[in-house]
């Protein structure tokens, strides 16, 4: 697997790719934005029987170094005292198709996969 090309699914292409790749989100939307570093998403996911969403702000996306950093703004999860959750998350290491990783880069690792006209 190219790098670049599971990086672009991840971060650029994941509003598609996430929810038919995990059961549990049912939507991505942009609420504001156009993809790019400021926008914000709301992600609708279903847990324990609720239908539940959190607030994503994109705060920059490098993808001269697969680097994508964001911040849980509102919804679910996010208290009064917490004002927002932020992460960075960087593409290290892909070897022979596997992504090193968690759960939802093997998932949008499979959708490219198993759809090879993705670009």
């Amino acid at each position: 697997m190219i790098p670049s090309k599971l990086f672009k699914a991840v971060v650029h292409d994941a509003d598609v790719i996430v929810p038919n790749v995990v059961d549990s989100i049912k939507t991505v939307e942009i609420v504001e934005g156009n993809g790019g570093p400021g926008t914000v998403k709301k992600i609708t996911f279903v847990e324990g029987g609720q239908t539940l969403y959190v607030l994503h702000k994109v705060e920059a996306i490098d993808d001269a170094k697969f680097e994508y950093n964001y911040t849980i703004v509102g919804g679910f999860g996010i208290s009064d005292i917490v004002e927002k959750i932020s992460f960075e998350a960087k593409l290290v290491e892909v070897e022979e198709g596997k992504a090193k990783g968690d759960a939802l880069f093997k998932a949008i690792e499979g959708y490219v996969l198993a759809n090879p006209n993705y670009n």
